[in-house]
């Protein structure tokens, strides 16, 4: 299999599972809904249960986001910019992306080991940890793209449109 198949194949894997993941958070919390106004009751676990699943699709999605270009971005200056200049631009954001990123892998990785042994108070009890790993996960995945791409602004070929980066890595 070639790596572009292998790439696709885990983009398609990464979009089935956020959208396995919403599913389920909707229906979770819409059943919840209905049998709270229309039977007085309710699934207790429902809502620690959404609430875990909506972490973990924020931290994968940022991950997808961030191969595709899909992110928050403004390129108004970019655009403004020549060729060299727009490169030691988008250089120079890259590298500031990639210290934030390691800051947030570094605070989850701390805070995943602090709360190791801790469980979350609700109605399903699972180690907090769990939720500062979907930080690590995701600061990881954020970090290699952001390194690719990196590599491919200073190696490999020029930069005409400040998309260029993201479009022509992925």
């Amino acid at each position: 299999m070639t790596q572009a198949k292998t790439a696709k194949s885990l983009r398609l894997f990464t979009h089935a599972i956020l959208a396995g993941s919403m599913f389920i958070m909707v229906a979770l919390v819409f059943v919840n809904v209905v049998l709270r106004y229309g039977f007085n009751s309710g699934i207790a676990e429902s809502e620690d249960i959404a609430r875990f699943i909506f972490i973990w699709m924020v931290f994968i999605g940022s991950i997808l986001a961030m191969q595709e270009g899909t992110h928050l971005g403004t390129d108004i200056l970019l655009k403004s910019l020549g060729p060299r200049a727009r490169k030691s631009c988008m250089i120079v954001s890259h590298v500031l992306m990639c210290f934030a990123f390691t800051l947030l892998l570094c605070g989850s990785w701390a805070q995943a080991e602090l709360n190791a042994g801790v469980y979350a108070l609700g109605a399903v009890p699972y180690p907090l940890s769990w939720i500062y790993v979907a930080g690590v996960v995701g600061s990881m995945g954020c970090l290699t793209v952001i390194l690719k791409n990196l590599f491919f602004l200073v190696w490999k070929r020029p930069v005409r449109n400040p998309s260029d980066v993201v479009e022509g890595v992925v």
